[in-house]
């Protein structure tokens, strides 16, 4: 290419019309050009989603005082058995302690 514009230089002919026959877009290369900016864009998007998503997770770990575990009390194992009387259906607890709600509901809830 560089050859090409040296040449045409050293001839007195217009480099212009070259350069720009020799990059013009077609039909095709404009559409695979909108593709993959869209592909660029969702990819970044998702990144920082993610990013978003998962920061509250993983800066309790890069904490310099860990803070202790502290087991669910009788008191709040009540309530939440008080709060579950009359419902059906499924129980999803998100927790991530030692399991004490949900296994005093399938003790306690037929």
């Amino acid at each position: 290419m560089v050859l090409f514009a040296m040449e045409n230089i050293l001839n007195n002919t217009s480099t212009t019309n070259s350069v720009e026959s020799n990059f013009k877009m077609t039909e095709k290369s404009k559409s695979f050009s909108t593709f993959g900016t869209a592909l660029a864009c969702i990819t970044g998007g998702a990144a920082v989603l993610l990013t978003v998503i998962s920061a509250p997770f993983v800066s309790p770990a890069l904490r310099r005082i860990c803070l202790p575990y502290v087991p669910a009390t009788n008191a709040q194992v009540n309530n939440v058995l008080e709060a579950l009387v009359g419902r059906k259906g499924r129980l999803i607890d998100l927790g991530s302690g030692d399991g004490r709600i949900v296994s005093t509901v399938y003790i306690t809830i037929p």
